[in-house]
């Protein structure tokens, strides 16, 4: 009875030592139009969850836009204000140096939806050719987002935020409390921060 160890000493089993990929072993038992065939068929089903990919990669982005025009042009005056698209574009620059932890604008707005039973806030970027990211935020009814492009979707997304807050004149501390809600209870004895973000 023979092994396969005792195999390896034989010509075939030579081949098999030396050969660098599966196409080589297969040509040593003579199994070159099975491996072809296999071949096939793995490139037919790459290309095709490749082609499958892009079409739901070119959907999505088709929907974003979409989504992003429902609001329509706007008027003139519209315009003046920063509005096209439906998007209400606010002049803002957000600095992460100046803010502490959990008092950034995208928390703050966040901590503001829950404590008021909104929906969470929903983000989109996009990347433009220059490599900068251009979106907006979906929130409290309407789209908000900065006029100018920033270098990374994180920055985008406070920028975002903090358009939104400016724009709606929310001016939401930590635990999520509009600062009426703070001198009520400042009058009451129940709470002493009156920071604001």
């Amino acid at each position: 009875m023979t092994t396969l160890h005792d195999q390896l000493n034989t010509d075939n089993g030579e081949l098999l030592n030396k050969s660098k990929s599966l196409r080589d072993m297969c040509a040593i038992w003579n199994m070159e139009a099975e491996y072809a065939a296999i071949d096939k068929a793995r490139t037919a089903r790459a290309d095709k969850l490749e082609q499958e990919a892009q079409a739901q990669t070119q959907a999505c982005k088709r929907q974003r836009l979409e989504a992003g025009a429902e609001g329509g042009a706007g008027s003139a005056s519209e315009a003046k204000e920063g509005k096209d698209d439906g998007v209400v574009r606010v002049s803002v620059a957000h600095d992460a140096k100046k803010c502490e932890q959990g008092w950034d604008p995208k928390s703050l707005l966040f901590n503001y939806c829950r404590k008021y039973d909104h929906a969470d806030p929903v983000y989109v970027a996009e990347q433009g050719r220059d490599k900068q990211f251009r979106g907006y935020v979906r929130v409290l009814g309407g789209t908000f987002g900065p006029t100018k492009a920033e270098p990374n979707k994180r920055k985008l997304q406070q920028t975002s935020a903090l358009a939104c807050l400016t724009h709606k004149k929310l001016n939401p501390t930590r635990n999520g409390l509009l600062p009426e809600d703070l001198k009520a209870l400042n009058e009451a004895g129940e709470g002493r921060d009156s920071r604001k973000a």
